[in-house]
């Protein structure tokens, strides 16, 4: 995947430079206080096309979805794994699609059904994870998510993490690298505009579980 996204944007003469950047955490244009990738200006800078006309025709049609043919279901060959997530709750929990895409650009559809979140591409719906919550107090508690194929267990853990605290909550925070992932400014790049587009900012190899998003180390989007 990263290979075949090189070769797309080398087609189209993008320069080392535009990919974004290493900060320190002590770093004065850094607001996260850990160490990453500034993405921002690279995938707010892009724009996502495609030459095959069912993959786009897919897209549109999807946009009609509510998400009821994700109910019960897992995603193939899935894997569970057990974690504890937990989020405020301050509206009642109604089935349905809790984010949508607005465009190409954002890669990601969200539907919520009988306390089961599902996680789909948005160009192709493809699911690729399913998570289980209970809500008690004001408070949402995930405890199992599964996923599909050879996974990271940590790392679905925290993606699965950023995609709630930045989809469905709005605030900008750092998204998670894999662990042996390289540190190519090229090759993370392009890995966060495949899996967030123009919904991430920051990436780390730090852990991001543990950002709280009442709280101000959560930087508010506009």
């Amino acid at each position: 995947m990263i290979k075949r996204l090189i070769a797309w944007f080398r087609k189209y003469s993008v320069s080392p430079q535009e990919f974004g950047r290493w900060l320190g955490k002590e770093h004065i244009e850094n607001p996260f206080g850990v160490d990453g990738f500034d993405c921002l200006h690279f995938v707010q800078s892009r724009l996502s096309t495609t030459e095959d006309r069912n993959i786009a025709a897919s897209f549109v049609n999807l946009r009609q979805s509510i998400g009821s043919e994700y109910q019960g279901k897992l995603p193939a060959n899935s894997v569970k794994i057990t974690c504890h997530l937990e989020y405020p709750s301050s509206r009642e929990v109604t089935n349905g699609r809790v984010f949508g895409a607005l465009s190409m650009e954002q890669k990601w559809d969200i539907y919520l059904y009988d306390n089961h979140l599902y996680f789909c591409r948005s160009w192709t719906g493809s699911l690729v994870y399913v998570a289980s919550f209970v809500v008690k107090e004001g408070v949402i508690n995930i405890s199992n998510i599964w996923g599909g194929g050879d996974i990271e267990k940590e790392y679905v853990i925290r993606q699965v993490d950023y995609l709630i605290k930045s989809h469905l909550y709005k605030p900008q925070v750092p998204h998670p690298l894999p662990s042996s992932f390289p540190r190519d400014p090229q090759a993370v790049a392009l890995y966060f505009w495949s899996n967030y587009g123009n919904m991430c900012c920051f990436g780390t190899f730090e852990d991001t579980l543990t950002w709280d998003i009442t709280k101000r180390n959560a930087v508010a989007k506009s």
